[in-house]
């Protein structure tokens, strides 16, 4: 699945984000499923679902879910993804020089209302310790070239606030 155009309108957490935690390590494909739910203009599934009355009903709606994000989060991998992540994994400088170009993408993406994933490189040395959100709002915060980014975070509830903020 490539970027598609966003609907215009505002990405709502609360709505396109899914309404449990991430435990089976796919924020990747998480955070790629809530957008594209939000790109499709129709909320997440409600979980347990509320449709199916047997317990067999709602096993096989709950692996086609997990067959999803599986699958989001192996393409949440692809592309240049990887060799991005080694690179600012093996050099500092790198990783300086990417955040700053990221940026600047994902700044024109959420301006025109297009949430993007991002990759959070928390550990240099251990690549599936790091970790993915997806952004959906930036806004400039008080000091020299200091931003906060707004994101849904898997890893929280779709009802915290989770901010990083940037210094570049």
């Amino acid at each position: 699945m490539g970027y598609t155009p966003a609907p215009s309108g505002e990405y709502d957490k609360g709505k396109y984000g899914f309404p449990f935690t991430n435990t089976l390590s796919l924020c990747g494909g998480m955070s790629f499923g809530s957008r594209d739910y939000f790109v499709a203009g129709k909320p997440v599934p409600p979980q347990p679902p509320s449709t199916p009355t047997t317990p067999d009903q709602r096993n096989r709606q709950r692996d086609k879910l997990k067959s999803f994000l599986t699958l989001r989060q192996a393409e949440s991998l692809a592309g240049d993804t990887l060799r991005k992540m080694t690179s600012c994994m093996v050099s500092t400088e790198i990783a300086k020089k990417e955040t700053n170009d990221s940026f600047k993408i994902l700044s024109a993406s959420i301006n025109a209302k297009n949430p993007m994933g991002l990759f959070l490189l928390q550990d240099l040395v251990i690549a599936w310790k790091n970790h993915q959100v997806l952004a959906y709002k930036v806004n400039k915060a008080p000091g020299d070239k200091v931003y906060n980014i707004y994101t849904y975070d898997p890893n929280s509830s779709r009802t915290s606030n989770t901010i990083i903020t940037v210094h570049l």
